[in-house]
Formats: C-alpha cells, structure tokens, sequence
C-alpha cells in the first residue's frame, strides 16, 4: 500500500493482520475515494509485472516495478506486521487448505509443493518482503502479530495520528497464537503450561485444532529458517 499524500509505504505480508491494519489506515487517513490502483492495493490487472495481488508487492518489487522510485523509497516512511513463521503457516493452511485436509498433508503437498509455483507471493518468507538485495530490513518499523495492539500504537505515532484514531483499529481475521517464548522461571514454565497457549505430549501441540509434530516443525523452520534468523522468532 502506497500512500503519496502521507508520505508512507505499508508492506503487506500474507497472514499477519494485514487487512487489519490495511482498513485502519484508509480510515485514519480518509482514503475511501482514493483509487486504489493509486494506492497500490487489490488485484494486479497484469499492467504491473509482479504478484497477481498488487496489497502484497515486496518491496523490492514496487522498487523494481517502478510503483515507486529510488527517492521514495528513501523519503517514505515504510512498516509492516509479521508473525511468527509456524503460527503464520498455521494461518496459511485455514485459509487456503481443501476441505477435509490435514496440516500433515498440506504443508508436504501445497505449502512446500504446488503452492511454491502458484502462490510462491502468499507463502513466501516474510523476509523477501522487507529485505533489499543485501538481506538487510530495508523498512522503518516492523510491528509483530503478537503484539498487535501496543505496536499499532507505536504505529500510529510514528504516522502522527491523535489517540482518537486507534478507536478505528479492530483486528480482522484472527486466529489463535501460540506462545513459543519459554518463561525464564518455574513459576513461570508452571503458569505458561496452565494457560493452555501450548500444549506439550510426545512433542506434538496443538494450534486451535492444527497438530503439528517434530517432522513438520522441522520442515517448516527449515523452509522459513531466514524468518527466524532475521526477525528473531524462536
């Protein structure tokens, strides 16, 4: 999303409360009447050479698709939202899995299989969206899902918008988080076992139904293993 009147540029990664904010900032700034090929979200008619949905350009693709310049790219105020990589995967697969289909049987066949030709722009590592060609975080500020509320605040400062505006802000299309972050103290690991955020047996847990064992945690950190090196998820 490319806001030229604001001076700013949303990178929206699949998954990670994108619509959420996307629809917050097109309220706090009146963007209703603005085209939306102007501002650079929605269905990509073929016009622009990149991801058949213009709202999830890298962006290093709006760099290289001239949807914005070298000037902007430095002027502008750039953000965006991730997740963490099992937690967002999980996501992937209630959004685009078949009927009936297992999370075993998606990762292996559609996430690391068809899906890497069809929607390789949906499944990608959140750090081709952000990165430029030397692997550095080229935006201003990067919110995580898992801190939605304060980080949209801290957003909204940067933005210059007045308290009033996070009033406009509700989180569209969630899902339940898991908590990976181990408590330092017993207590701790006590009260974080109780709060049912993730449950442990034979090393398998359960994200809101998805069972996802050892093979498939491995897989996955594998194929998102910049994610975590990069954006610091455990």
């Amino acid at each position: 999303m490319i806001d030229s009147k604001n001076r700013f540029i949303f990178i929206h990664i699949p998954k990670c409360a994108g619509q959420s904010i996307q629809h917050f900032l097109i309220k706090s700034f009146n963007l209703y009447n603005v085209d939306r090929r102007l501002l650079f979200v929605g269905e990509n008619d073929g016009r622009v050479d990149g991801p058949e949905m213009l709202t999830h350009f890298s962006l290093m693709e709006l760099l290289n698709s001239g949807a914005i310049n070298s000037d902007e790219l430095e002027e502008y105020f750039k953000f965006t939202f991730v997740r963490h990589p099992i937690d967002r995967a999980v996501s992937i697969y209630k959004f685009l899995s078949k009927p009936n289909q297992t999370f075993d049987d998606f990762v292996k066949k559609e996430l690391l299989g068809s899906l890497l030709k069809s929607k390789y722009y949906f499944v990608r590592p959140q750090c081709e969206f952000i990165c430029d060609s030397t692997g550095k975080i080229a935006v201003d500020f990067v919110g995580r899902f898992e801190d939605i509320e304060s980080d949209v605040r801290k957003l909204a400062k940067h933005l210059s918008l007045d308290e009033g505006c996070l009033a406009l802000f509700k989180h569209r299309n969630s899902s339940t988080r898991i908590n990976f972050k181990l408590p330092k103290s017993w207590q701790g690991f006590k009260d974080w076992i109780n709060s049912g955020r993730k449950k442990i047996k034979s090393k398998v847990f359960k994200n809101n139904g998805v069972v996802i064992n050892h093979e498939l945690d491995s897989l996955l950190r594998e194929f998102y293993a910049l994610d975590f090196e990069v954006l610091g998820y455990r």
